[in-house]
Protein backbone atom coordinates (compact mmCIF):
# COMPACT_ATOMS: atom_id res chain seq x y z
CA UNK A 1 0.00 0.00 0.00
CA UNK A 2 1.23 3.61 -0.72
CA UNK A 3 0.88 6.17 1.98
CA UNK A 4 0.51 9.95 1.90
CA UNK A 5 0.67 11.90 4.59
CA UNK A 6 -0.30 15.83 4.10
CA UNK A 7 -0.20 18.53 7.00
CA UNK A 8 -2.44 21.46 6.35
CA UNK A 9 -2.69 24.46 7.89
CA UNK A 10 -5.46 27.37 7.21
CA UNK A 11 -4.29 30.41 6.20
CA UNK A 12 -6.54 33.38 6.11
CA UNK A 13 -10.12 32.88 4.91
CA UNK A 14 -8.98 30.24 1.64
CA UNK A 15 -5.93 29.96 1.40
CA UNK A 16 -4.20 26.65 2.66
CA UNK A 17 -0.25 25.76 3.57
CA UNK A 18 0.38 22.18 2.94
CA UNK A 19 3.24 20.01 2.98
CA UNK A 20 4.14 16.04 2.96
CA UNK A 21 4.61 14.88 6.26
CA UNK A 22 5.10 11.54 5.26
CA UNK A 23 5.06 9.32 1.95
CA UNK A 24 5.81 6.18 2.08
CA UNK A 25 7.98 5.79 -1.36
CA UNK A 26 9.79 8.48 -3.52
CA UNK A 27 7.46 8.19 -6.50
CA UNK A 28 4.73 8.60 -3.69
CA UNK A 29 6.09 11.68 -2.76
CA UNK A 30 6.09 13.46 -6.13
CA UNK A 31 2.11 13.30 -5.65
CA UNK A 32 2.32 15.71 -2.74
CA UNK A 33 4.85 17.69 -4.05
CA UNK A 34 2.03 18.12 -7.05
CA UNK A 35 -0.70 19.08 -4.36
CA UNK A 36 1.60 21.24 -3.27
CA UNK A 37 2.03 23.51 -5.88
CA UNK A 38 -1.74 22.89 -7.34
CA UNK A 39 -2.97 23.48 -3.97
CA UNK A 40 -5.09 26.75 -4.63
CA UNK A 41 -8.44 26.83 -6.34
CA UNK A 42 -7.07 28.42 -10.07
CA UNK A 43 -4.40 25.95 -10.28
CA UNK A 44 -6.46 23.05 -9.01
CA UNK A 45 -9.14 23.78 -11.75
CA UNK A 46 -6.38 24.19 -13.93
CA UNK A 47 -4.96 20.57 -13.06
CA UNK A 48 -8.41 19.22 -13.24
CA UNK A 49 -9.17 20.79 -16.61
CA UNK A 50 -6.07 19.64 -17.77
CA UNK A 51 -6.76 15.70 -16.74
CA UNK A 52 -10.23 15.98 -18.14
CA UNK A 53 -9.23 16.86 -21.53
CA UNK A 54 -7.26 14.39 -23.36
CA UNK A 55 -5.91 16.47 -25.82
CA UNK A 56 -3.91 18.55 -23.15
CA UNK A 57 -0.34 16.79 -22.99
CA UNK A 58 1.19 18.71 -19.53
CA UNK A 59 1.23 21.19 -16.95
CA UNK A 60 3.90 22.79 -14.81
CA UNK A 61 3.73 24.52 -11.73
CA UNK A 62 6.88 25.67 -9.00
CA UNK A 63 8.39 22.22 -8.73
CA UNK A 64 6.19 19.71 -10.03
CA UNK A 65 5.36 18.39 -13.62
CA UNK A 66 2.61 16.08 -15.01
CA UNK A 67 2.81 14.83 -18.96
CA UNK A 68 0.10 12.49 -20.72
CA UNK A 69 2.11 9.65 -21.85
CA UNK A 70 0.96 7.75 -25.37
CA UNK A 71 -0.59 4.92 -23.15
CA UNK A 72 -3.16 7.61 -21.73
CA UNK A 73 -1.35 7.54 -18.14
CA UNK A 74 0.00 10.26 -16.35
CA UNK A 75 3.23 11.10 -15.47
CA UNK A 76 4.41 13.10 -12.06
CA UNK A 77 7.61 13.98 -12.20
CA UNK A 78 10.07 16.89 -10.46
CA UNK A 79 10.33 19.68 -13.09
CA UNK A 80 14.16 20.65 -11.87
CA UNK A 81 15.44 16.88 -12.01
CA UNK A 82 18.31 16.20 -12.98
CA UNK A 83 18.80 14.56 -16.67
CA UNK A 84 19.64 11.33 -15.27
CA UNK A 85 16.77 11.20 -12.84
CA UNK A 86 13.70 9.64 -14.64
CA UNK A 87 12.08 9.20 -11.48
CA UNK A 88 8.53 9.52 -11.79
CA UNK A 89 4.94 8.33 -10.17
CA UNK A 90 2.73 6.68 -13.27
CA UNK A 91 -0.97 7.28 -12.34
CA UNK A 92 -3.80 6.81 -14.57
CA UNK A 93 -5.67 10.47 -14.92
CA UNK A 94 -9.13 9.11 -13.28
CA UNK A 95 -7.31 8.02 -10.15
CA UNK A 96 -5.44 11.07 -10.47
CA UNK A 97 -8.54 13.40 -10.56
CA UNK A 98 -10.28 11.16 -8.03
CA UNK A 99 -7.88 11.47 -5.27
CA UNK A 100 -7.56 16.06 -6.55
CA UNK A 101 -11.09 15.80 -5.71
CA UNK A 102 -11.59 14.12 -2.31
CA UNK A 103 -8.46 15.94 -1.74
CA UNK A 104 -10.00 19.17 -2.06
CA UNK A 105 -13.10 18.11 -0.81
CA UNK A 106 -11.42 17.11 2.88
CA UNK A 107 -9.64 19.94 2.51
CA UNK A 108 -12.33 22.03 2.71
CA UNK A 109 -14.37 20.78 5.69
CA UNK A 110 -14.68 22.51 9.21
CA UNK A 111 -12.83 22.47 11.16
CA UNK A 112 -9.86 22.64 9.07
CA UNK A 113 -8.32 19.29 8.77
CA UNK A 114 -4.95 19.16 10.25
CA UNK A 115 -3.64 16.20 8.36
CA UNK A 116 -5.03 14.60 5.18
CA UNK A 117 -3.85 11.05 4.28
CA UNK A 118 -4.18 9.49 0.87
CA UNK A 119 -4.24 5.54 0.59
CA UNK A 120 -3.41 3.73 -2.83
CA UNK A 121 -3.12 0.14 -3.44
CA UNK A 122 0.02 -1.53 -4.94
CA UNK A 123 -1.04 -1.03 -8.23
CA UNK A 124 -1.72 2.98 -8.11
CA UNK A 125 -5.86 2.34 -7.64
CA UNK A 126 -8.60 2.61 -5.16
CA UNK A 127 -7.55 5.70 -3.97
CA UNK A 128 -9.06 6.42 -0.23
CA UNK A 129 -8.59 9.92 1.02
CA UNK A 130 -9.01 10.43 4.84
CA UNK A 131 -8.84 13.88 7.08
CA UNK A 132 -7.47 14.24 10.67
CA UNK A 133 -9.04 16.65 12.59
CA UNK A 134 -7.13 16.26 15.79
CA UNK A 135 -3.15 14.59 15.64
CA UNK A 136 -4.04 13.52 19.59
CA UNK A 137 -3.18 9.87 18.90
CA UNK A 138 -6.14 9.11 21.87
CA UNK A 139 -8.99 10.33 20.04
CA UNK A 140 -8.73 9.20 16.24
CA UNK A 141 -10.99 11.79 15.02
CA UNK A 142 -11.03 11.19 11.29
CA UNK A 143 -13.07 11.32 7.94
CA UNK A 144 -12.87 9.10 4.25
CA UNK A 145 -13.61 9.65 1.40
CA UNK A 146 -13.61 7.09 -1.39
Amino acid sequence: MHILKIELKKVGQSNFYCRTSFSSSYEIDLLGTLLEDFGNKPRMEMLIEMLSDVNRKGLSANTSCIDRQPNGKIWISYLYADEDDDSHLEIAPNVLLKIIENYYVAREKTPTPKEIIIKLDENMENPIVETVVNLNPCTHDHDKFQ
